[in-house]
């Protein structure tokens, strides 16, 4: 088990390697370290600038980006989502010393930043899993069809929503990790499907923050869900982990509860 274990671990650190080689990232890179590549290399600091030294109120901003950091992505499913946090901040912060320096300069990265987020998304995972992917007619079909015994635990998603990014992959080793004949996993997209995220109470708006949300289904009833929600629609927060999915939905008790009372042979539906 121990030179699988190194294997697997092994791969990990490839397949995050290889996503964080993707130019989604290395322009990003690119962009958050943009004051800091002209303001100190020259003769490109020579040409824009009255020095090539930071100053004071600069190293100021950049103390803030650090805190920023520290206080808001320490929380972080991935090293991915982490990056693209930082990554975000840090171009705020270039641009508020862009501006500082020159209004003008301000402009002209405001608008490759705007190009930059049009046409480069962050990468999807394609790695193996054991999701079953849905659309509005054979989701209703299966909770309806399948054994009573058969737990479902959904994903909601929106493609464009850089949270449901960071949560594929974790979820893909969610369903190779505990995926059973009766404890399965399944996708919808709502994008394509609103009226399934209406029917389900899932704001799907570009604030929203529901996306994703992740529904514990059995016999046709959501058993558990998160994010909750509460009192007037207020969402409550939750770190979509690993560990933080398997606690919520109790995933090490279910596969046990799952692994006791098997399937018959055959019985257990199969969704295309």
């Amino acid at each position: 088990a121990l030179p699988s274990l190194r294997s697997l671990v092994s791969q990990s650190a490839v397949d995050q390697a290889l996503t964080l080689m993707h130019p989604y990232f290395l322009v990003n890179f690119l962009m958050a370290g943009a004051f800091i590549i002209t303001k100190t290399l020259p003769p490109v600091c020579d040409f824009l600038f009255d020095n090539c030294l930071l100053e004071l109120r600069q190293w100021e901003i950049f103390t803030f980006l650090g805190c920023v950091i520290v206080f808001k992505n320490k929380r972080q499913p991935t090293v991915a989502s982490y990056l693209t946090n930082f990554c975000m901040y840090a171009k705020m912060s270039n641009m508020v010393m862009f501006f500082q320096e020159n209004p003008v300069y301000a402009v002209a990265y405001a608008i490759v930043w705007l190009v930059q987020a049009s046409l480069l998304r962050q990468p999807v995972y394609r790695g193996p899993d054991t999701i079953v992917y849905f659309n509005d007619k054979t989701l209703e079909e299966e909770l309806k069809s399948c054994d009573p015994r058969v737990y479902w635990l959904i994903e909601f998603y929106a493609v464009w929503s850089p949270p449901c990014a960071d949560l594929a992959p974790v979820f893909a080793r969610l369903s190779n990790d505990y995926g059973l004949d009766n404890l399965r996993f399944g996708k919808l997209d709502v994008t394509k499907y609103p009226k399934v995220a209406e029917k389900y109470g899932i704001d799907q708006s570009g604030w929203s923050r529901q996306l994703p949300t992740v529904a514990l289904f059995k016999a046709n009833k959501e058993v558990d869900r998160r994010p909750l929600v509460g009192a007037k629609k207020r969402v409550a927060r939750f770190v979509f982990s690993y560990d933080n999915l398997v606690s919520a939905f109790g995933l090490a008790e279910l596969y046990n509860e799952c692994t006791k009372n098997p399937l018959r042979p055959g019985a257990a539906k199969k969704t295309d």
